[in-house]
């Protein structure tokens, strides 16, 4: 197998393509509407010409009122009659504005939550103090006390040293890179998998029996000269 990034040649044109007749289907369609047309006494009429425009600015006889219309009016006067006044449908006034407002003084809850303020204060020997300001950032650069190498990494180099002791030194843990991947061994010839000679044998009976010989034409579309982009939550790249 060889391969190319050379532009492959032209799909093929004005070959011999057989024809077979008519596809079942299609039969089954002209005969189904054929039928059809017969049992409703009309031609079906197909087209991919545009429609004509709507009808427009035509007579519409006027009946009068709708029943609906009438039944609401009649329903608002006997309303209006009942209660004395007569509905409009105009815009409201504009809503009152600066007027008086009695002041009763603080509120029940107002007042609970502020004794209760005033006890907890009384019993904690602390002012409680509330603002919107900005707080300020978190403190940075304090001491941190040492207490020396925590449980679990004491634990772990001791695991480390047992296995050592019983199988020797472990150089599998450091951060350089690795060394390069081997190249150009020498890889056996077995012939042929299996799957490959069944599949050419598959294609070769296909041939004979089709009279036609299947080639393998690589498409521009179908190569990728670039990777695969690596995408996630904050984006591809």
């Amino acid at each position: 197998m060889q391969a190319s990034f050379k532009a492959p040649p032209p799909p093929p044109q004005n070959y011999f393509v057989p024809d077979f007749g008519e596809d079942h289907e299609i039969k089954y369609t002209k005969q189904n509407i054929k039928n059809a047309e017969g049992s409703l006494g009309h031609t079906l009429v197909s087209s991919f010409a545009p429609p004509p425009a709507p009808p427009m600015n035509y007579f519409v006889p006027d009946f009068g009122k709708d029943h609906d219309i009438k039944e609401t009016q009649k329903h608002a006067a006997a309303a209006e009659a009942s209660l004395g006044h007569t509905w409009s449908g105009a815009a409201a006034a504009d809503h009152p504005k600066d007027y008086f407002v009695p002041h009763f003084g603080d509120d029940a809850d107002v007042k609970s939550t502020q004794e209760h303020l005033a006890a907890a204060e009384a019993r904690l020997g602390h002012k409680m103090t509330a603002s919107f300001a900005q707080p300020e950032g978190p403190p940075v650069d304090y001491p941190v006390a040492s207490f020396g190498q925590d449980f679990d990494i004491k634990s772990s180099l001791a695991h480390t040293q047992a296995a050592e002791a019983k199988f020797g030194e472990w150089k599998g843990a450091t951060f350089k890179p690795g060394p390069e991947p081997p190249r150009d061994y020498y890889v056996p010839d077995f012939g042929l998998d299996k799957d490959v000679k069944d599949s050419l044998a598959h294609t070769d009976a296909a041939e004979s029996r089709l009279g036609h010989k299947m080639s393998y034409v690589q498409s521009q579309s179908d190569i990728n000269l670039e990777s695969d982009p690596i995408c996630s939550s904050a984006g591809c790249t």
